[in-house]
C-alpha cells in the first residue's frame, strides 16, 4: 500500500509561458512581448535581478499564505503554509529540494524536480531571453471560447512536459493553461491583471486537478522588484534531526515485528498512552493513522489533503501527534494523517488495534535494518554507524519521498518503488506494460484478484517474468501483477512499478536515506560493525 503526499508545488508554475519563432503567420515573439505589457516591460524583465511575491492562497477551501523568491535565471524558493502545515521548495541552480510538513528535507527528482524548474522558467520570464534551449514552442491555431478569440500555444519543456496556454487574441493576455503531472491532469485560469513596475502581471491564478479533486487559488498581494537576496536562501538546508529521542548509551535499538499477510507490523505507542500496530511502509511519504483506532485521543486537526494510492486519491485529515514511540526510540512533534483504513491492516496478536502506516517520517531519520529472518528492525545511531560489506548496494532517489530504484524487466528499464507496504510482490504499472508491450513478453498472463490500498481497489492480471534486474542484483522466476487502473499509482507514466515484500522478504534490507542507498544482504549476512 502506498500513501503519497499532496501537491501545490506541482501546480503553481503554469502562470506564464514562452519562447518562439514566427509560426503559421503568428509572430509568437511579439505575442509574448505584448502579453507582459510591451517592449518596455519585456526589457525590464530581461534585466530582472530578483522578484519576491507574497499573498494568500486557498487549498481545497483552506486559507493559507505563500512567499516566492526568484533570482533569474536559475534560483527559486517557494514557501507555502496553511494552518500548522508548512512546506518549502527550492532550487539553487544545481539541486532541487523540499522541506516537508515535519521539517524533513530531501532532494527532489523526476517530475517533482521538473515541475519546480518549470515554475522557475515560466515565472522567471525566461521566455523573453534569447537563449531558448529549455523549451520547444509551437502555435496550435485559433480557438473561440465564450465569444472570445484565443491563440493556442504549446510549450514542451525538458523534452517531455507539455503545457498548453491560451492567449487573448486582442490584448495578448494569458488566460488559461492545461498540463499533466504524471497521470494527473491540471487546468488553470489567470486573472486580476495589473500594471506593476511597467509590467502586466496576473495577480490571481486558480488551478484545479479535477481527478483528485484538488483546487488552489493564489492571490498576490505584494511584489518586490530587484531587492538584494542572499543566494544561500536557495540552498538546501543542512538541518540536524530534531524531534528524535534515541537512547544515549547505545549504538542501536532492536525492535521485534510481526510479519503477517505480507505486511510488517510494528508495536507503537502514540502520545505516551495509546498502543497500536502500524504497518511499516516505505511507500508512505507520511504517517497515516487509522481513524477508528484513535477513539478518545482528540488529536488536533490542522487541515485536509488528498493522498495518492494504488487505486486513486482519498481525502486525509492532517493532525498533530505529540509523540510516536517505536521501542526505545521516540519521534516528537509530528504532523500525520488520519483516514479510515478498514480492510488494509489487521489488529495485533495481543488484541491491540491496527493503527495505520508509518514510512518516510520514520525510515529517513537513521539507518534501519529490516531482518525477515528473526522478524526484527534494528535502528542505528547515524553518527556511529558503518555498514559491513557483503551486500549489494542499490542507489535510490526519492520521488514523493519514496525510494525508487532503476530496474530492468524483459529488456525494458524503468523506475521502481521500494515498497514495504506492498504485500503483493512486483507490480508493473499500466503505462509501463502498455508502452513496452509486456503482456506479449510475459508468460502465463491471466486475470487475478483486485489489488487494494489507499484510493480503492484496482482490477488486474498476473503473469510470469523469467528475471528482473536491479543493478547487480538479478531475481529469477518472478510472478508479477498487472493492475488495469489508470488512476493513482497504477496509472503512473513516470513510475514503472512497485517492488513489495513477496520479493523483498528473501533478503535483509538496510535503508540509509542519508546516503540514498538500499543495501540488500543475503539472509545470513552481517550488516554492521
Amino acid at each position: 500500500m502506498n500513501t503519497k503526499r499532496f501537491g501545490r508545488w506541482l501546480l503553481l508554475g503554469l502562470w506564464l509561458a514562452g519562447s518562439a519563432l514566427p509560426v503559421r503567420g503568428i509572430d509568437l515573439d511579439s505575442l509574448f512581448i505584448v502579453s507582459v505589457g510591451g517592449a518596455g516591460a519585456a526589457d525590464t524583465l530581461r534585466h530582472l535581478q530578483s522578484l519576491v511575491t507574497t499573498g494568500h492562497l486557498t487549498f481545497n477551501g483552506q486559507p493559507g499564505r505563500f512567499t516566492e523568491y526568484l533570482m533569474p535565471p536559475d534560483k527559486i524558493r517557494l514557501e507555502v503554509s496553511f494552518g500548522q502545515v508548512a512546506i518549502t521548495q527550492g532550487y539553487d541552480g544545481h539541486v532541487a529540494w523540499q522541506t516537508d510538513q515535519n521539517g524533513r528535507t530531501a532532494e527532489l527528482s523526476g517530475y517533482e524536480k521538473r515541475e519546480l524548474l518549470k515554475t522557475l522558467y515560466f515565472e522567471g520570464f525566461q521566455f523573453l531571453q534569447t537563449d531558448r534551449k529549455s523549451a520547444e514552442v509551437a502555435y496550435r491555431g485559433e480557438l473561440a471560447q465564450r465569444g472570445r478569440k484565443l491563440h493556442l500555444v504549446s510549450f514542451v519543456l525538458f523534452g517531455s512536459d507539455t503545457v498548453q496556454v491560451t492567449f487573448d487574441a486582442q490584448d495578448g493576455r494569458r488566460l488559461h493553461m492545461t498540463s499533466r503531472v504524471d497521470n494527473l491532469r491540471t487546468t488553470g485560469e489567470l486573472g486580476g491583471y495589473r500594471l506593476m513596475n511597467g509590467v502586466l502581471l496576473p495577480l490571481s491564478s486558480r488551478v484545479e486537478a479535477p481527478d483528485v479533486p484538488l483546487t488552489m487559488q493564489f492571490d498576490i498581494e505584494t511584489v518586490r522588484w530587484n531587492e538584494a537576496i542572499d543566494s544561500a536562501l536557495f540552498q538546501r538546508p543542512d538541518r540536524a534531526d530534531l524531534g528524535v529521542r534515541f537512547p544515549s548509551d547505545v549504538d542501536s535499538v532492536r525492535v521485534p515485528f510481526s510479519f503477517r499477510a505480507g505486511h510488517i507490523y510494528l508495536p507503537v505507542t502514540l502520545n505516551g498512552r495509546k498502543k497500536v500496530w502500524l504497518i511499516l511502509d516505505s511507500g508512505a511519504s507520511a504517517t497515516m493513522l487509522h481513524g477508528p483506532a484513535l477513539e478518545g485521543m482528540d488529536l488536533p486537526s490542522v487541515g485536509t489533503v488528498p493522498a495518492r494510492g494504488m487505486g486513486g486519491f482519498q481525502d486525509v485529515t492532517m493532525v498533530e501527534i505529540d509523540s510516536l514511540a517505536v521501542g526505545q526510540v521516540c519521534l516528537e512533534g509530528l504532523i500525520g494523517g488520519v483516514m479510515d483504513q478498514t480492510g488494509i491492516g489487521r489488529d495485533g496478536p495481543d488484541g491491540e488495534p491496527f493503527g495505520g502506516v508509518i514510512g518516510y517520517d520514520f525510515l529517513s531519520r537513521f539507518p534501519v535494518l529490516v531482518d525477515f529472518v528473526d522478524s526484527s528492525l534494528t535502528l542505528y545511531r547515524p553518527e556511529r554507524f558503518a555498514a559491513s560489506p557483503g551486500g549489494t548496494e542499490l542507489p535510490f532517489r526519492l520521488i514523493m519521498q519514496v525510494p525508487t530504484v532503476r530496474g530492468e524487466l524483459a529488456g525494458c528499464t524503468g523506475d521502481f518503488i521500494i515498497d514495504l507496504g506492498n504485500a503483493y510482490g512486483l507490480i508493473l504499472h499500466r503505462e509501463f506494460v502498455r508502452k513496452n508491450r509486456l503482456d506479449t513478453k510475459l508468460e502465463d498472463v491471466h486475470e487475478t484478484a483486485a489489488l487494494g490500498g489507499i484510493g480503492g481497489a484496482v482490477e488486474g492480471r498476473s503473469g510470469f517474468a523469467p528475471s528482473f534486474r536491479l543493478h547487480d542484483l538479478v531475481l529469477d522466476s518472478l510472478r508479477v501483477m498487472l493492475p488495469e487502473g489508470s488512476e493513482g499509482l497504477a496509472g503512473s507514466a513516470e513510475l514503472a512499478g512497485n517492488i513489495g515484500t513477496l520479493v523483498l522478504r528473501d533478503y535483509r534490507l538496510l535503508f540509509e536515506y542519508r546516503r540514498s542507498v538500499l543495501t540488500v544482504y543475503p539472509k545470513t549476512a552481517r550488516t554492521s560493525r
